[in-house]
């Protein structure tokens, strides 16, 4: 099903592990969470090629070949699972953070997707993992093609399309292992949501923009007035009320830190 074919120690606590080919480096971590309960937290799983890669909403994270960054990690959290709901929020300003250090200038798109000019270029998906874990799949798009990015469903961006040269995606993993997730992992096993709030509204570009929710067949249209302690959005209805957003799908003009 899929081949070992490096497995490095100690990028700074995490334990990256290779594979060829795999269908959902997210179903097979869970899968041998459940089989290892002592998996050490920090565990990596990351594929050169995902045949089954899943979104939220089960949606398919394309990637027939090797362009693009796409690992999962075991994470086990000190203070337990109770932050979870903003844990993947967390991780999106880890990437929106790289992403800027290499001068591309993107934003960060409710609940846990990361944006360059309104197009995707990075998301993630958590999902719980044995008795006090979580296993969070990345999808980062690094060397991804134009002939391939029209193949999703919504617009698409690469690092290579943004920055016009190609880059080692195994750098690029050991990069943000090694320099960006530790403090923002940090510092929401503090606080939560609350230890990274003002970041967050930061990068999603600021209260009061105007927005649209969609969950299923519903659409809610309203304006942006914050995040409760998990992370929730808060919408402000034209009626004034305040409506509380767990899941959906939120469109709403891209903005970027400069």
């Amino acid at each position: 099903m899929h081949n070992v074919t490096k497995q490095e120690n100690g990028v700074l606590g995490f334990n990256i592990r290779w594979f060829d080919e795999i269908d959902s480096t997210n179903t097979r971590l869970v899968e041998q969470v459940r089989l290892e309960p002592e998996m050490p937290s920090g565990t990596v799983w990351a594929a050169r090629i995902q045949t089954a890669g899943r979104g939220r909403w089960e949606r398919k994270w394309i990637s027939s070949t090797s362009s693009n960054l796409l690992f999962s990690l075991y994470y086990r959290p000190s203070t337990g699972l109770s932050y979870l709901p903003s844990l993947s929020m967390a991780m999106a300003i880890a990437i929106d953070e790289m992403l800027h250090g290499l001068r591309v200038f993107s934003n960060l798109k409710w609940p846990n997707d990361v944006h360059v000019r309104g197009r995707k270029i990075a998301g993630l998906l958590a999902e719980r993992a044995g008795d006090d874990g979580v296993v969070i799949g990345v999808g980062l798009n690094i060397n991804m093609m134009e002939g391939e990015m029209a193949q999703i469903d919504q617009p698409a961006t690469s690092l290579k399309a943004e920055t016009g040269k190609d880059w080692d995606v195994e750098a690029v993993l050991e990069t943000l292992l090694g320099a960006h997730f530790p403090p923002w992992l940090s510092r929401w096993e503090t606080g939560g949501f609350s230890g990274f709030r003002e970041r967050w509204i930061l990068g999603c570009g600021g209260l009061s923009a105007p927005l649209i929710v969609r969950d299923g067949e519903n659409k809610i249209q309203g304006t942006l007035a914050g995040f409760g302690e998990e992370g929730e959005l808060l919408l402000s209805l034209p009626d004034g009320e305040i409506q509380t957003v767990w899941a959906g799908d939120v469109a709403f003009p891209s903005c970027h830190i400069k």
